[in-house]
């Protein structure tokens, strides 16, 4: 193989690495996952495996959040001024921020489980 062919070669390697590590990223963030532990922007939270994911969203005023249990058990999203009740495994809790603020939540029955809603 001559010099410029493996010029080729290599350009044509660094071509395909690029495209499937941009494509490896692109698939991570879509599924409302944040590598860097920064608040996501998202409306949709999923209750499973004990825990809220995303487990901190960022939205604007007027948004409206859907909370998801896909855990085989009940669980509650609890704020300070308002809560969802027992959201059984398989349905949903809607709500809609209209103050600017930051908002924890828990789940009642197992504190443990925590999360934030940034309201910007």
């Amino acid at each position: 193989m001559n010099g410029s062919n493996r010029k080729i070669l290599l350009l044509g390697v660094i071509l395909v690495l690029t495209f499937a590590l941009t494509g490896c990223t692109y698939l991570s963030n879509s599924v409302g996952q944040n590598l860097s532990g920064e608040p996501v922007a998202t409306n949709a939270v999923s209750i499973k495996n004990f825990s809220f994911t995303p487990n901190k969203i960022t939205i604007s005023a007027g948004t409206e959040v859907t909370f998801t249990n896909d855990d085989s058990t009940t669980h509650t999203v609890t704020f300070d001024a308002f809560n969802s009740g027992n959201i059984k495994s398989g349905s949903s809790y809607k709500h809609t921020f209209d103050v600017v603020g930051i908002f924890n939540y828990h789940c009642s029955i197992h504190p443990s489980m925590t999360g934030q809603v940034e309201v910007k």
